[in-house]
């Protein structure tokens, strides 16, 4: 289970936004500095040279989930770091373009405990970017193991 945050709202992360033309957006995040760029996707009239939109909400529940889940078990952070995440999005266009499905595979080193592998599907739900996604979005999760230090899966 994990810590309750109190359920006031709070002021978070601040971004500055500025749309370039041609269908991409440059996005600053005002604490750090850190850029990035967005470009509509080819199927939707862009040029794909970026990180679409909706990649980007892909990407936060990729890299949520391996927070909280790291937050949660902080005695494994050197195993959980050898994790990988892959997310497919698939969207649909009808009634309106958006969501509809994130395909997400976490392959875990074959060292991390059984407890912490049964943990990553009930956090999937909780974790803030899950929590946020509209309720049509289906989660596909799959945990595997990647082939540990010494060879063996």
């Amino acid at each position: 289970e994990l810590p309750r945050r109190p359920r006031a709202e709070t002021t978070m992360t601040t971004l500055d936004i500025v749309y370039e033309g041609g269908h991409r957006c440059r996005v600053r995040h005002l604490a750090s500095g850190a850029e990035l760029l967005t470009d509509a996707p080819t199927d939707n009239g862009g040029c794909g040279l970026s990180f679409s939109p909706t990649d980007l909400l892909a990407a936060s529940f990729g890299t949520c989930l391996m927070t909280v889940l790291a937050l949660r078990f902080p005695e494994q952070e050197n195993l959980l770091r050898r994790t990988r995440v892959q997310v497919i999005k698939k969207m649909r266009n009808e009634p309106v373009r958006c969501l509809a499905c994130l395909q997400v595979e976490v392959a875990l080193p074959a060292e991390v405990p059984g407890h912490v592998r049964t943990s990553i599907e009930a956090l999937a739900g909780c974790t803030p970017v899950g929590a946020s996604l509209a309720d049509g979005v289906a989660i596909e999760l799959r945990v595997t193991t990647t082939v540990a230090a010494d060879g063996n899966a």
